[in-house]
């Protein structure tokens, strides 16, 4: 119960950053919530002590992913989530944007099987590959204006998965305060860097010490 309580308070609060969600959305992200606690354990989709922290920890921070690309974000525009694991951010995005589609990867097949199923039941318009990321790179794939990724590698080996796609799209992403230490090759992309407000990090301590990034190759101007 405490989990939903949880849930609650968290939509109050992004609606006071600007994101106002139907009573639709709001029993989507309650659904979503009860599949994670049903699968956590049987399937281990998240991590067997994350199972008390699923808002306060992977919601709020996928929503405040929401929070920055809806900013930028226009109708029809195309997300690619990488490293999707159990859908932070990608699930909570594809509820909170209803206008865009969202495309999951990740490599592991019980959590792919898991996303299609919670894509399904809760009419989302979203995709979902069982693949390595660096095979679905030599596809033939949607044009993309957004790339997430959360908890997935180094800012170095992130920009080598998404290469194929940074022509047009920014990597979003959420490191720790010395992320600096994995900026290797800087003369090929830039970092901008955006500071979570403490009104985001007073929700949880999960975002404490924890920064919000893109990652963008340099472009001609």
């Amino acid at each position: 119960m405490k989990q939903y309580e949880e849930l609650n308070r968290l939509i109050r609060f992004v609606e006071g950053e600007g994101i106002v969600l139907s009573v639709n959305q709001q029993e989507k992200l309650k659904t979503y919530l009860s599949y994670l606690e049903r699968y956590s354990v049987s399937h281990r989709i998240i991590y067997r002590n994350d199972t008390e922290l699923i808002v306060t920890r992977h919601f709020l921070s996928s929503f405040y992913y929401a929070h920055q690309i809806k900013k930028e974000i226009q109708p029809g525009d195309n997300i690619l989530d990488l490293g999707s694991g159990a859908g932070f951010p990608g699930i909570i995005l594809s509820i909170v944007l209803e206008n865009n589609h969202v495309v999951l990867v990740d490599s592991v097949r019980k959590k792919t099987l898991f996303l299609k199923k919670v894509a399904k039941e809760l009419g989302l318009s979203c995709t979902v590959h069982c693949t390595r990321i660096e095979e679905y790179q030599k596809s033939k794939t949607p044009s993309f204006k957004f790339i997430s990724a959360r908890a997935l590698a180094s800012i170095e080996d992130l920009i080598s998965l998404a290469a194929a796609f940074m022509d047009k799209a920014d990597i979003h992403t959420m490191k720790g305060m010395d992320y600096i230490k994995e900026v290797k090759n800087s003369e090929k992309y830039d970092v901008v860097e955006n500071e979570i407000p403490n009104h985001w990090k007073d929700f949880s301590g999960y975002l404490t010490n924890k920064v919000y990034l893109k990652l963008r190759t340099k472009r001609e101007k």
